[in-house]
């Protein structure tokens, strides 16, 4: 289950499946700004927060250091 509030460090894991998620499957990263897809992520677990769509964006080099 998750916990109502993340640690830096859990929130950081979540930034870089969410982004990892965006690229692999061509997702625009205005989804995350999508009221559904935050409904559904907070349904999942409420103490993430999800990133805006300009953060998103920003997060992308965490992408690039898993498969590299």
């Amino acid at each position: 289950k998750c916990k109502k509030t993340l640690s830096k460090k859990e929130q950081g894991e979540c930034d870089k499946y969410l982004v990892q998620w965006l690229i692999r499957n061509l997702q625009p990263f205005t989804v995350v700004d999508d009221l559904s897809f935050m409904a559904f992520v907070n349904s999942l677990c409420p103490g993430y927060v999800i990133p805006d769509r300009h953060r998103a964006k920003g997060k992308v080099d965490l992408f690039f250091m898993i498969i590299y």
